[in-house]
């Protein structure tokens, strides 16, 4: 139930910024629509085996953190690049970091490597699942250990919101076996 809530609050919040206001009408009508189409839809949305509520809970709290991250990183990758365009910093030490998943899920390492790409000067370049390991390209890698700490903290942040599975649990991965 807090999770058809919550889509009906991110469905409200997505038409009041496609009607661009926050007039009284326009909340109720938002989510008045929301709570029509979350319910028409509502076997599409859930999955068979709804997370806990504490589970979700646990993610909701953990996301204020988790955009300080990005936040973070996307303005010092975004500072890191308008200097490198401009002239005012050289690009002398490019590289690939690689970052260990542990027993990360895919679906934390997926989000983590979307949220790490959404930083300028930084894109994953791929995921090697038997070695357990995530590679990312970044414009400026001299000081690669803070920014593989950096990194780490992303799959830190999200297995504690989202939890971890052992790594015995893990669905296969498309694609991860062998490279022919």
């Amino acid at each position: 139930m807090i999770f058809l809530i919550l889509m009906a609050a991110c469905y409200t919040g997505v038409y009041l910024l496609m009607v661009a206001s926050t007039a009284w009408q326009d909340i109720a009508t938002g989510l008045l629509l929301s709570i029509v189409l979350t319910w028409i839809f509502r076997s599409v949305l859930l999955p068979e085996r709804l997370p806990s509520s504490r589970r979700i809970l646990r993610a909701v709290l953990a996301l204020p953190r988790f955009l300080r991250i990005v936040i973070r990183d996307v303005f010092v990758g975004t500072w890191v690049v308008t200097q490198c365009v401009v002239g005012l910093r050289p690009i002398e030490h490019p590289g690939i970091i690689s970052i260990d998943i542990g027993d990360s899920t895919p679906l934390t390492v997926g989000i983590a490597s979307l949220s790490i790409t959404f930083s300028p000067g930084s894109f994953l370049i791929g995921v090697d699942w038997e070695e357990r390991t995530m590679f990312v390209h970044v414009v400026d890698a001299s000081d690669w250990e803070k920014i593989h700490d950096d990194m780490k903290e992303y799959l830190t942040v999200l297995d504690a919101a989202l939890g971890t599975r052992s790594r015995t649990e893990h669905l296969p991965v498309p694609g991860a076996g062998g490279r022919g």
